[in-house]
């Protein structure tokens, strides 16, 4: 199995997209959407309680498909938004895509299920208190914990941790393993890995 280094990563959605085969946006909706069938096939969603904690940037982007997609399977969703609304135009055309789904801009009330999208593979600074208090609430959760590429607060390359971390029990990453699922102490925060192809056919 390769395990690519962030730089890599993105190298090769930049050849993707350069090549004509996808958009961005495109590439947005088919991580979203793989991450999603990973985990449909490990977790009996229907009727549960799923909080799907986003952040402002394309990571938040891959949360808003999986939020639609996972409530289009009969989940009971809850988009949670601590940092605002998206930044990026991708990210705001699928955050428009959940009209639907309930808001909140703060963790609160029970869940079943915690899918955490708030930081991807491009985060390399210490996260500030308040981010690393709402990631240790996360923490506390008796819930099933996802994580969405990478989990929030691991460094990808070197597997350091910005402060806090996610505590996953399942990550579903793209396109290749990332030096952290191997390091310490990134390692421990990762649980069960599935590595999401997303190099198929492109969406309309």
């Amino acid at each position: 199995m390769k395990v690519l280094t962030k730089t890599l990563i993105r190298e090769s959605e930049a050849i993707a997209v350069k090549s004509g085969a996808f958009s961005f946006r495109e590439l947005m909706y088919i991580a979203g959407n793989t991450a999603t069938e990973h985990i449909l096939k490990k977790y009996d969603v229907k009727n549960k309680r799923i909080a799907v904690v986003c952040g402002n940037g394309n990571n938040g982007g891959d949360g808003f498909v999986i939020a639609t997609r996972l409530s289009e399977n009969n989940a009971d969703v809850t988009v949670v938004t601590p940092l605002g609304d998206p930044a990026t135009e991708d990210a705001q055309y699928y955050y428009s895509k959940t009209q639907s789904i309930k808001k909140s801009n703060i963790l609160s009330g029970e869940f079943d299920i915690i899918v955490d999208a708030l930081f991807g593979i491009g985060l390399n600074r210490t996260l500030s208190p308040e981010i690393c208090s709402l990631i240790e609430k996360m923490n506390m959760y008796n819930s099933i914990k996802i994580a969405v590429d990478i989990p929030s607060g691991v460094d990808a390359d070197t597997g350091l941790i910005h402060g806090a971390a996610f505590k996953a029990d399942f990550t579903v990453t793209f396109i290749a393993l990332k030096p952290c699922f191997m390091l310490p102490k990134g390692s421990d925060y990762c649980g069960e890995v599935q590595v999401a192809d997303i190099c198929v056919s492109p969406v309309n």
